[in-house]
């Protein structure tokens, strides 16, 4: 276990995990700094690197949303693949805003940093999204940022038809972001595949970050900048944690029932002017 390593507890450590087989191992690596660690994978021989990063449980994280359905139609179309994405984004920002009293995407185009990574295939949609300077105080509080999106998305019937799919025998309504990804912490950075596929992820759109390599894996770390003296996180207002005490209190918890507003968020699409595509040297 990571945890009994004689460096977990060392200050400023980063831990990133490797796929070694399709199903269930990875190899925990344990590095002084985040530079230690963005040397190594870049050192990588691309046909290996398998690398994610491993979120810790209690620790700050950036906004992530691993977006995930069974569907063809979107391999090859990056337009459609974006169109996706800003539907969900422009449903997170209605969240966000009535939740935390802050705008995540601002009308004017003057937004935080964003990152969409894709590694959608025939069958299937597959889009990370990281927005570095979003930070949430830990796992569970995004969990529960994410359970309220899905939420918002379900009172909606054009929403819950673009933001749920169905999936299993018993074809139950399945949101597009994969809430399973807070429970283990493991991201997987950009330009790393999963074991035994060749698809790795790749930008599909890039705002407000350098296009460098280096830069785009920095900022698809979502421990990066929350030592920053400049960084400012948010409370916990969706966590079990804080949702339990509120119970224990007698105060009514509200993250369950919120909806859209109207006018507070700007598609992706009208920001896309200011994005940056990645060349094929990069891949």
């Amino acid at each position: 276990m990571a945890e009994n390593h004689p460096s977990f507890e060392q200050e400023g450590r980063v831990i990133l995990t490797r796929q070694e087989a399709t199903k269930g191992y990875r190899r925990f690596c344990i590095f002084q700094d985040l530079g230690s660690a963005l040397s190594e994978i870049s050192m990588t021989p691309p046909e290996h690197r398998h690398w994610y990063w491993r979120n810790e449980w209690g620790r700050p994280c950036a906004l992530f949303a691993d977006v995930d359905m069974d569907a063809s139609g979107f391999h090859n179309d990056p337009e459609r693949q974006k169109e996706m994405a800003g539907m969900l984004m422009e449903t997170a920002g209605e969240v966000y805003l009535r939740t935390y009293g802050r705008v995540l995407f601002d009308p004017t185009g003057s937004t935080e940093p964003l990152l969409v990574l894709t590694a959608t295939t025939d069958a299937k949609l597959s889009l990370h999204i990281h927005m570095p300077e979003v930070l949430f105080p830990d796992l569970d509080e995004q969990k529960g940022f994410w359970k309220a999106v899905a939420a918002c998305a379900s009172e909606s019937e054009a929403l819950r038809e673009r933001l749920f799919w169905r999936k299993g025998a018993e074809m139950a309504d399945r949101f597009v972001v994969d809430l399973r990804v807070y429970r283990s912490g493991d991201f997987r950075l950009p330009f790393q595949r999963k074991h035994g596929k060749d698809n790795p992820l790749q930008p599909l759109l890039v705002r407000g970050i350098e296009e460098s390599e280096a830069a785009l894996l920095r900022a698809a770390c979502p421990t990066a900048l929350a030592a920053s003296d400049d960084a400012v996180i948010l409370p916990r207002v969706l966590s079990r944690m804080h949702t339990e005490r509120a119970k224990s209190s007698g105060q009514r918890s509200k993250g369950n029932r919120l909806c859209l507003a109207e006018g507070t968020t700007a598609p992706l699409n009208k920001l896309d002017r200011k994005s940056t595509r990645l060349n094929s040297s990069h891949t």
